[in-house]
């Protein structure tokens, strides 16, 4: 399932015309990919000084860092 397609939910369905909850797909699926190269960028560039922790972990540390 593409990320557009979750973002699609029957509440939506319910409430918004066909055309509007293509262009609410898109810049959510836009939004969730800059957030994606941000991470990714800040990941790559952390110093983990050899630390092993979970994907989840990582992500709480992103978040908290950066407000979100």
């Amino acid at each position: 399932m593409t990320l557009k397609e979750k973002f699609e939910s029957p509440m939506m369905r319910s409430f918004l015309v066909r055309d509007e909850i293509e262009e609410i797909k898109e810049q959510c699926a836009k939004i969730a990919d800059e957030h994606a190269e941000k991470f990714g960028e800040w990941f790559r560039d952390y110093q983990w000084n050899g630390f092993n922790y979970s994907v989840k972990e990582i992500l709480e540390v992103y978040k908290k860092e950066k407000g979100l």
